[in-house]
């Protein structure tokens, strides 16, 4: 199945039976990559967005925006263009149902100057000088062609644009390393069964590398050790704040529910969140998950 096709329903990727499957969708966990990325308890990272759009390019209301990838429901590209913020919204992805669903409740919802495109960003061409915010969030990974697609952002930036990018940074294909697997593994042998149950009720007994043919998605995570370097080159700017999950994101994967419908699960989260952080900060890890702010390279302003 190719990739477009899987992400028409990309919720079906973090829930299942209308059980919370992926890490990222506990509440806790929630809470603690927004402290990551904003550097404090209680603040959304996208009121911090907004604040960083609003201090680093004002608040005329007549700005243009690209976002790199399609969200669901009530979306990152129909909360920007909520704030008045914006004149114009342009998104592009390669899921042509889940764009036409979006563009649907964009409608209904009265939201004008929101515009679907149906592109491969591994292809796409870019207008120059054209943008004031870029954002892309869990996209990236998924190209291959990287280094065309920041040349043609940074080429599609206005002056004094501003890039975002919310990311997977871990091993390609999803290839958990030896160290990873070994903590994961720790973990499942010590947390109680009512903890390690998925939707079909077996007991996650342990994590292994996934055989990369396995993969549903061939694009999943096809180049995701490069996304930093590259950004790197492409925006010497760039801020980079690690937001964790080299642990949580194996251990967690088809069981996260129990973190949150069982009593014992929040003390036990809070416990794995304080380890992985610990970890990363004593460089015993590195952080899977990042956050990044960038201005155009040439700007004589700093985004920081």
């Amino acid at each position: 199945m190719p990739p477009s096709s899987i992400w028409d329903d990309s919720l079906s990727n973090y829930y299942c039976n209308g059980l919370k499957v992926y890490w990222e969708t506990l509440n806790q966990v929630t809470s603690y990559q927004a402290r990551c990325m904003t550097g404090r308890n209680g603040l959304d990272p996208f009121d911090h967005v907004v604040r960083l759009i609003k201090s680093y390019l004002g608040s005329g209301g007549n700005l243009r925006a690209l976002a790199l990838g399609c969200g669901e429901e009530r979306s990152y590209e129909m909360r920007f263009m909520e704030t008045g913020l914006f004149s114009r919204i342009e998104v592009l992805d390669l899921a042509a149902p889940l764009l036409e669903r979006q563009r649907r409740l964009a409608i209904a919802a009265g939201l004008e100057g929101l515009h679907y495109q149906c592109r491969d960003l591994n292809r796409a061409e870019l207008p120059p000088a054209s943008y004031d915010f870029i954002w892309a969030v869990g996209t990236l990974h998924h190209i291959e062609r990287l280094d065309h697609l920041f040349g043609q952002v940074r080429h599609s930036m206005k002056d004094r644009a501003l890039l975002v990018v919310r990311e997977y940074v871990g091993p390609n294909r999803l290839q958990f390393t030896a160290r990873q697997l070994a903590l994961v593994n720790a973990l499942l042998k010590v947390l109680p069964a009512r903890l390690k149950r998925t939707t079909t009720g077996k007991v996650k007994r342990y994590e292994t590398k996934m055989a990369e043919g396995a993969l549903p998605d061939p694009s999943e995570a096809v180049r995701s050790r490069d996304i930093l370097p590259l950004l790197r080159a492409h925006f010497p700017n760039v801020r980079v704040i690690e937001t964790g999950g080299t642990i949580l994101y194996p251990l967690l994967q088809q069981i996260a529910f129990n973190f949150e419908i069982d009593p014992i699960g929040p003390p036990a989260l809070n416990l794995l969140i304080w380890l992985e952080t610990a970890l990363i900060k004593t460089g015993l890890l590195p952080s899977d998950f990042v956050f990044c702010v960038a201005a155009r390279p040439d700007s004589d302003r700093c985004a920081n």
